[in-house]
Protein backbone atom coordinates (compact mmCIF):
# COMPACT_ATOMS: atom_id res chain seq x y z
CA UNK A 1 0.00 0.00 0.00
CA UNK A 2 1.34 3.45 -0.92
CA UNK A 3 1.56 6.18 1.66
CA UNK A 4 -0.48 9.36 1.39
CA UNK A 5 0.80 12.36 -0.59
CA UNK A 6 3.42 14.32 1.37
CA UNK A 7 4.77 11.30 3.18
CA UNK A 8 8.08 9.48 2.84
CA UNK A 9 8.28 5.87 1.71
CA UNK A 10 11.88 5.40 2.89
CA UNK A 11 14.00 7.63 5.11
CA UNK A 12 17.71 6.85 4.72
CA UNK A 13 20.07 7.88 7.51
CA UNK A 14 23.49 8.47 5.96
CA UNK A 15 24.31 9.99 2.59
CA UNK A 16 27.52 8.19 1.76
CA UNK A 17 28.02 5.63 -0.98
CA UNK A 18 25.63 3.03 0.49
CA UNK A 19 22.86 5.51 1.28
CA UNK A 20 23.15 7.27 -2.07
CA UNK A 21 23.03 4.08 -4.14
CA UNK A 22 20.12 2.75 -2.13
CA UNK A 23 18.21 6.01 -2.61
CA UNK A 24 18.89 5.97 -6.35
CA UNK A 25 17.53 2.45 -6.78
CA UNK A 26 14.48 3.07 -4.58
CA UNK A 27 13.54 6.19 -6.56
CA UNK A 28 13.85 4.19 -9.79
CA UNK A 29 11.43 1.70 -8.21
CA UNK A 30 8.90 4.48 -7.65
CA UNK A 31 9.47 5.35 -4.00
CA UNK A 32 9.58 8.76 -2.34
CA UNK A 33 12.91 8.97 -0.55
CA UNK A 34 14.59 11.39 1.81
CA UNK A 35 18.23 11.24 2.97
CA UNK A 36 19.32 12.62 6.34
CA UNK A 37 23.05 13.16 6.68
CA UNK A 38 25.56 15.04 8.78
CA UNK A 39 27.74 17.70 7.11
CA UNK A 40 30.90 16.44 8.87
CA UNK A 41 33.51 14.37 7.06
CA UNK A 42 32.63 10.76 6.31
CA UNK A 43 34.45 7.80 4.80
CA UNK A 44 32.73 8.21 1.42
CA UNK A 45 33.75 11.88 1.23
CA UNK A 46 37.35 11.26 2.31
CA UNK A 47 38.08 8.04 0.38
CA UNK A 48 39.98 7.89 -2.90
CA UNK A 49 37.62 5.40 -4.57
CA UNK A 50 40.55 3.14 -5.49
CA UNK A 51 39.69 -0.50 -6.18
CA UNK A 52 42.87 -2.39 -5.33
CA UNK A 53 42.51 -6.19 -5.58
CA UNK A 54 45.73 -6.85 -3.61
CA UNK A 55 46.12 -4.95 -0.33
CA UNK A 56 47.45 -5.35 3.18
CA UNK A 57 50.91 -6.40 4.42
CA UNK A 58 50.10 -10.10 3.95
CA UNK A 59 49.07 -9.61 0.31
CA UNK A 60 46.15 -11.96 0.91
CA UNK A 61 42.97 -11.82 -1.13
CA UNK A 62 39.75 -13.86 -0.89
CA UNK A 63 39.52 -16.38 -3.73
CA UNK A 64 36.33 -14.75 -5.05
CA UNK A 65 37.67 -11.18 -4.93
CA UNK A 66 38.25 -10.76 -8.68
CA UNK A 67 34.71 -11.88 -9.63
CA UNK A 68 33.36 -9.45 -7.04
CA UNK A 69 35.52 -6.65 -8.42
CA UNK A 70 34.28 -7.44 -11.93
CA UNK A 71 30.66 -7.38 -10.76
CA UNK A 72 31.22 -4.03 -9.03
CA UNK A 73 32.90 -2.63 -12.13
CA UNK A 74 29.96 -3.73 -14.31
CA UNK A 75 27.51 -2.15 -11.86
CA UNK A 76 29.30 1.21 -11.87
CA UNK A 77 29.63 1.11 -15.65
CA UNK A 78 25.83 0.77 -15.86
CA UNK A 79 25.47 3.69 -13.46
CA UNK A 80 27.79 5.73 -15.67
CA UNK A 81 25.44 5.20 -18.59
CA UNK A 82 22.34 5.95 -16.52
CA UNK A 83 23.86 9.17 -15.14
CA UNK A 84 25.48 10.04 -18.48
CA UNK A 85 28.79 10.68 -16.72
CA UNK A 86 31.98 8.56 -16.63
CA UNK A 87 32.48 7.22 -13.11
CA UNK A 88 35.12 4.50 -13.53
CA UNK A 89 38.64 4.74 -14.93
CA UNK A 90 41.24 1.94 -15.10
CA UNK A 91 44.34 2.68 -13.05
CA UNK A 92 47.66 0.91 -12.83
CA UNK A 93 48.85 0.37 -9.25
CA UNK A 94 52.49 -0.01 -8.20
CA UNK A 95 53.08 -1.68 -4.83
CA UNK A 96 56.36 -0.76 -3.13
CA UNK A 97 57.47 -3.30 -0.53
CA UNK A 98 58.20 -1.81 2.87
CA UNK A 99 60.65 -4.39 4.30
CA UNK A 100 62.32 -7.73 3.67
CA UNK A 101 59.42 -9.79 5.01
CA UNK A 102 56.96 -8.08 2.66
CA UNK A 103 59.40 -8.58 -0.20
CA UNK A 104 59.61 -12.32 0.56
CA UNK A 105 55.84 -12.64 0.60
CA UNK A 106 55.56 -10.73 -2.67
CA UNK A 107 58.19 -12.79 -4.48
CA UNK A 108 56.67 -16.08 -3.30
CA UNK A 109 53.08 -14.97 -3.77
CA UNK A 110 50.99 -16.14 -6.72
CA UNK A 111 47.95 -14.07 -7.56
CA UNK A 112 46.14 -13.20 -10.78
CA UNK A 113 46.61 -9.48 -10.08
CA UNK A 114 50.34 -9.55 -9.27
CA UNK A 115 52.80 -9.09 -12.13
CA UNK A 116 55.98 -7.37 -13.29
CA UNK A 117 58.27 -7.68 -10.26
CA UNK A 118 61.19 -5.23 -10.25
CA UNK A 119 64.32 -4.92 -8.08
CA UNK A 120 65.01 -1.34 -9.11
CA UNK A 121 65.78 0.91 -6.13
CA UNK A 122 63.79 3.75 -7.72
CA UNK A 123 60.31 3.06 -9.10
CA UNK A 124 58.25 5.82 -10.73
CA UNK A 125 60.44 8.36 -8.95
CA UNK A 126 59.98 6.82 -5.48
CA UNK A 127 62.53 4.94 -3.37
CA UNK A 128 61.99 1.18 -3.44
CA UNK A 129 64.92 -0.44 -1.59
CA UNK A 130 62.96 -3.70 -1.11
CA UNK A 131 61.58 -3.89 -4.65
CA UNK A 132 58.14 -3.35 -6.12
CA UNK A 133 55.57 -4.96 -8.38
CA UNK A 134 52.64 -3.98 -10.53
CA UNK A 135 49.05 -4.78 -9.54
CA UNK A 136 46.68 -5.43 -12.43
CA UNK A 137 42.87 -5.05 -12.57
CA UNK A 138 42.90 -1.82 -10.55
CA UNK A 139 40.48 1.03 -11.16
CA UNK A 140 39.15 4.17 -9.52
CA UNK A 141 35.56 5.17 -8.83
CA UNK A 142 34.75 8.90 -8.82
CA UNK A 143 32.94 8.86 -5.48
CA UNK A 144 32.24 12.58 -5.30
CA UNK A 145 30.64 12.65 -8.76
CA UNK A 146 28.63 9.49 -8.09
CA UNK A 147 27.15 10.67 -4.79
CA UNK A 148 26.27 14.17 -6.02
CA UNK A 149 24.92 13.12 -9.43
CA UNK A 150 22.88 10.15 -8.17
CA UNK A 151 21.09 12.35 -5.63
CA UNK A 152 20.46 15.10 -8.19
CA UNK A 153 19.34 12.83 -11.04
CA UNK A 154 17.04 10.83 -8.76
CA UNK A 155 15.68 14.10 -7.31
CA UNK A 156 16.13 12.78 -3.78
CA UNK A 157 15.60 15.22 -0.93
CA UNK A 158 18.85 15.61 1.02
CA UNK A 159 18.52 17.02 4.55
CA UNK A 160 21.68 17.89 6.47
CA UNK A 161 21.47 17.79 10.27
CA UNK A 162 24.22 19.37 12.35
CA UNK A 163 23.75 16.78 15.07
CA UNK A 164 23.65 13.01 14.88
CA UNK A 165 20.31 11.53 13.86
CA UNK A 166 18.17 10.85 16.93
CA UNK A 167 16.65 7.38 16.70
CA UNK A 168 14.85 7.46 20.05
CA UNK A 169 11.69 9.33 18.93
CA UNK A 170 11.23 6.91 16.03
CA UNK A 171 11.82 3.83 18.17
CA UNK A 172 9.45 5.09 20.86
CA UNK A 173 6.51 5.63 18.49
CA UNK A 174 4.18 2.88 17.28
CA UNK A 175 4.25 2.17 13.54
CA UNK A 176 4.24 3.97 11.23
CA UNK A 177 7.17 6.13 12.39
CA UNK A 178 7.24 9.88 11.82
CA UNK A 179 10.04 12.28 10.98
CA UNK A 180 9.47 16.02 11.28
CA UNK A 181 5.73 15.50 11.14
CA UNK A 182 5.82 13.24 8.07
CA UNK A 183 4.75 9.61 8.08
CA UNK A 184 7.58 7.27 7.13
CA UNK A 185 7.21 3.80 5.67
CA UNK A 186 10.69 2.58 6.58
CA UNK A 187 13.90 3.95 8.08
CA UNK A 188 17.21 2.50 6.87
CA UNK A 189 20.55 2.93 8.64
CA UNK A 190 23.47 3.65 6.29
CA UNK A 191 25.44 5.53 8.93
CA UNK A 192 28.88 4.01 8.72
CA UNK A 193 30.88 4.67 11.88
CA UNK A 194 28.02 6.81 13.25
CA UNK A 195 26.13 3.55 13.80
CA UNK A 196 28.12 3.28 17.03
CA UNK A 197 25.68 5.84 18.45
CA UNK A 198 22.62 4.05 17.12
CA UNK A 199 20.67 2.34 19.94
CA UNK A 200 19.56 -0.39 17.53
CA UNK A 201 23.11 -1.63 17.01
CA UNK A 202 24.32 -1.03 20.57
CA UNK A 203 26.01 -4.15 21.87
CA UNK A 204 27.26 -5.37 18.49
CA UNK A 205 31.05 -5.88 18.33
CA UNK A 206 31.60 -3.04 15.86
CA UNK A 207 35.22 -1.93 15.52
CA UNK A 208 35.74 1.55 14.04
CA UNK A 209 38.95 2.37 12.24
CA UNK A 210 39.66 6.06 11.88
CA UNK A 211 41.67 7.42 8.98
CA UNK A 212 42.63 10.71 7.37
CA UNK A 213 43.61 11.72 3.86
CA UNK A 214 45.00 14.79 2.12
CA UNK A 215 44.62 16.33 -1.31
CA UNK A 216 48.09 17.50 -2.39
CA UNK A 217 49.78 18.97 -5.45
CA UNK A 218 53.08 17.82 -6.93
CA UNK A 219 55.06 19.31 -9.75
CA UNK A 220 54.85 16.14 -11.81
CA UNK A 221 52.32 14.14 -13.80
CA UNK A 222 51.91 10.64 -12.43
CA UNK A 223 49.37 8.40 -14.16
CA UNK A 224 49.47 5.45 -11.76
CA UNK A 225 48.69 4.85 -8.09
CA UNK A 226 51.56 4.18 -5.69
CA UNK A 227 50.81 1.87 -2.77
CA UNK A 228 53.18 1.57 0.19
CA UNK A 229 52.49 2.35 3.85
CA UNK A 230 50.01 4.90 2.45
CA UNK A 231 48.62 5.29 -1.07
CA UNK A 232 49.04 8.06 -3.62
CA UNK A 233 46.24 8.29 -6.19
CA UNK A 234 46.34 10.71 -9.17
CA UNK A 235 43.27 12.92 -9.55
CA UNK A 236 44.42 14.86 -12.63
CA UNK A 237 45.96 18.32 -13.10
CA UNK A 238 48.85 17.31 -10.79
CA UNK A 239 46.47 16.85 -7.87
CA UNK A 240 46.75 13.68 -5.78
CA UNK A 241 44.86 11.94 -3.01
CA UNK A 242 47.23 10.82 -0.24
CA UNK A 243 46.06 8.49 2.52
CA UNK A 244 45.01 7.02 4.64
CA UNK A 245 46.18 6.96 8.22
CA UNK A 246 45.21 3.93 10.28
CA UNK A 247 43.71 4.45 13.75
CA UNK A 248 41.96 1.29 15.00
CA UNK A 249 39.30 2.02 17.58
CA UNK A 250 39.11 5.73 16.78
CA UNK A 251 36.67 7.80 14.77
CA UNK A 252 37.95 11.22 13.76
CA UNK A 253 35.48 13.98 12.85
CA UNK A 254 37.89 15.85 10.61
CA UNK A 255 41.54 16.57 9.80
CA UNK A 256 44.04 16.65 12.65
CA UNK A 257 47.52 18.08 12.94
CA UNK A 258 48.84 14.62 13.82
CA UNK A 259 47.29 13.00 10.75
CA UNK A 260 48.57 15.75 8.46
CA UNK A 261 52.10 15.41 9.86
CA UNK A 262 52.04 11.61 9.45
CA UNK A 263 50.91 11.83 5.82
Amino acid sequence: MRLMVGCIDTLIVGGGLAGTLLAFELVRAGQRVRIVDSPVASASRAASGLMNPLTGPRLASPPDLLPRCSAARAHYDRLSRQLDHPLVSPLEIVRICRDDSERERAVGHTHASRSAWTDHSIVSGFKAPFGAFRIDHGWRLDLAALCSMAVRVANVGMQFDDASFDWHPILARPAPPRWRGLRVGAVVSCEGAAALNNPIWRGLPLQPDGGESLIIRMDRDLHKAISASVTLVPLGSRRYWLGATHQPGQVSSGPTITGRAAL
